[in-house]
């Protein structure tokens, strides 16, 4: 799938489907792709930890 489309497709959640974009990890989606998204605030804002794979074991 394009970039476009799926940008496209999430800003289309995220109008007409809010809770879908608060309830799960789309936000680290949007992230990865660069959109601004209303769903960044509903996250934590260390994002370089959020986003570094593997995620570390808890402890």
């Amino acid at each position: 799938m394009q970039t476009n489309a799926l940008i496209s497709a999430l800003v289309f959640l995220e109008r007409y489907f809010p809770p879908a974009i608060a309830s799960n990890n789309l936000g680290v989606i949007y992230e990865r792709l660069g959109y601004p998204s209303k769903a960044r605030g509903m996250f934590p804002r260390h994002w370089n930890t959020i986003l570094a794979w593997p995620w570390p074991a808890a402890t």
